[in-house]
């Protein structure tokens, strides 16, 4: 079966897709980001306390020959105290998030076919977005403005890059 208009029909179903996928698209939701810089500063002290007694024993010698003998003993006792404090600091850091657009044109004009075929040629398009990615499903129709008429559908995926 031959349609004599089949580029006419496709361009209306085309148009009829993405209306009906503009339509039942879900609205994009808004996001709250929030960031919180938290910096912890912990300050440890030790302190050391050291007892030393040192004990002395002396001998003495008396006149009637008895002797007396000194001892000398030294005690160390340690004692340690530890400490710590905690200071926080926290910032908050709101980040805006905008949603991405979800639909994108583009009109043109085509400067080679004019070098090529003296006629003039429009590139129109349109696309909607995939999901929450930077993919587009594309279509773009050129339109010849000399003799009036559909040339070409390009149908296809495009990339946003920032």
């Amino acid at each position: 079966m031959k349609l004599k208009k089949w580029k006419e029909i496709l361009l209306i179903v085309q148009a009829i897709v993405i209306y009906m996928g503009y339509k039942t698209w879900p609205e994009p939701k808004d996001c709250d980001v929030k960031a919180e810089v938290v910096e912890k500063i912990v300050y440890k002290d030790k302190i050391v306390y050291v007892d030393r007694v040192v004990t002395r024993d002396r001998v003495i010698t008396k006149p009637d020959g008895t002797t007396i003998e000194e001892k000398t003993r030294t005690e160390e006792k340690k004692k340690e105290d530890e400490s710590s404090t905690t200071d926080e600091n926290k910032t908050a850091i709101e980040v805006d998030s905008t949603p991405q657009p979800s639909i994108h044109a583009s009109v043109g004009v085509d400067p080679l076919a004019y070098l090529r075929d003296q006629e003039y040629v429009a590139i129109f398009g349109g696309g909607l977005r995939l999901g929450n990615t930077p993919f587009f499903l594309t279509i773009n129709p050129t339109i010849n403005l000399s003799k009036p008429r559909l040339e070409n559908v390009f149908l296809g995926i495009t990339l946003e890059i920032e």
